[in-house]
């Protein structure tokens, strides 16, 4: 999908003072390529996941939905941390497993409203 720009976002004072009434800048904007580059495959893979399956599930959980190697599971951890930072996923249980706490994420039942 590509959408072009109406407007450039950058100020114009960065310009020499001949080309400030120019035109405003406008560009192609590969919108799959970008966003292919900007979220990390786990997470979409972790959306995915739990979506498909319908219950919460912990990230060694993930992994093994996955069907991946034990080292994987820093990289779910952490990128299941940054969907609880970004406020899609929250923790919805605790418990007690072999002398850890495992965690148990799903998707925030309430989204907050960031003003937009």
């Amino acid at each position: 999908m590509r959408t072009k720009t109406v407007d450039s976002m950058l100020p114009t004072s960065h310009l020499p003072s001949d080309s400030k009434s120019a035109e405003p800048a406008t560009q192609d904007i590969d919108w799959h390529v970008l966003v292919s580059r900007m979220i990390h495959p786990t997470k979409v893979a972790t959306i995915e996941a739990l979506s498909w399956i319908g219950q919460p599930l912990s990230a060694s959980q993930l992994v093994a939905v996955f069907d991946r190697e034990k080292d994987y599971l820093s990289l779910v951890s952490y990128h299941v941390r940054r969907l609880l930072e970004a406020g899609v996923l929250e923790i919805v249980e605790e418990r007690q497993v072999r002398g850890t706490v495992e965690k148990l994420f799903f998707f925030r039942t309430e989204m907050e409203n960031d003003g937009s």
